[in-house]
């Protein structure tokens, strides 16, 4: 079966090609050679929503689906594994697992 992208979703991988291109292209091959990840990339992660990109606005999300987070996933896989390693982590195993198991202070 094959999927195709709405232009929401198509709106969000342009947002994280731009995102990858002026945040990783430079520096992946280096940081990966050298066992590190740079500082400043989860801030800037955050403030474009990667870190949120499918947990609901009411939660402090982007709102995405799980076609956004996976769009987001493989954008950054691209270029550098640990920001992939680390939006993975934090949204699909932290965020929504509290998401759907957490209760509402636990969400909030």
């Amino acid at each position: 079966m094959e999927q195709q992208l709405n232009e929401e979703h198509l709106q969000i991988h342009r947002k994280i090609h731009a995102f990858t291109q002026s945040n990783l292209t430079s520096s992946a091959q280096g940081l990966d050679r050298q066992r590190v990840m740079h500082r400043d990339l989860l801030p800037a992660m955050a403030s474009t929503g990667l870190l949120a990109i499918s947990i609901p606005p009411q939660y402090g999300g982007a709102g995405g689906d799980a076609i956004s987070l996976a769009l987001a996933a493989e954008e950054l896989e691209e270029f550098d594994t640990a920001p992939r390693v680390v939006l993975t982590a934090h949204t699909a195993m932290c965020g929504l697992s509290v998401l759907r198991w957490g209760n509402e202070a636990q969400k909030e």
